[in-house]
């Protein structure tokens, strides 16, 4: 008797590989990326892990959340979300206040998703729609 088979394996003979993370060559390429620690690579790649297609802008780099994946320190974290702004790779939504509001952030090689919940900052709101690419190439 055959096991279940998913469309994709029945026609191409492949297995699902289930969710990738796509860095474009000219995020790689650039300069910025090249001067960036590996401690923040490491944070943009976590990041851009996030990125689900409609959710840009609210990504998260809350500490709770990444110490699960092995961050072990909150100055360096601050550290690395800084860099990836000052490197241009990504821009923050919405400033957390504590104890209950996240800060939220957006990688810049995607286009920024709709506000449905209200949660971005005013000067960001009006860049909905938009790829926001500003990192130094």
């Amino acid at each position: 008797m055959a096991g279940f088979r998913s469309k994709r394996e029945r026609l191409t003979g492949r297995k699902e590989t289930g969710r990738f993370l796509a860095l474009p060559h000219a995020v790689i390429q650039s300069e910025a990326f090249e001067s960036l620690s590996g401690n923040s690579i490491k944070l943009l790649v976590q990041l851009a892990s996030q990125y689900k297609g409609r959710n840009n802008g609210q990504l998260t780099a809350s500490f709770a959340v990444l110490k699960e994946k092995g961050w072990k320190s909150k100055t360096t974290l601050a550290r690395c979300i800084q860099e990836l702004i000052d490197a241009g790779f990504i821009v923050k939504t919405r400033q957390g206040s504590y104890p209950k509001t996240l800060s939220l952030y957006a990688i810049t090689w995607q286009v920024l998703d709709d506000d449905l919940n209200g949660v971005y900052d005013g000067e960001i709101s009006a860049l909905v729609g938009r790829r926001l690419s500003v990192f130094k190439k």
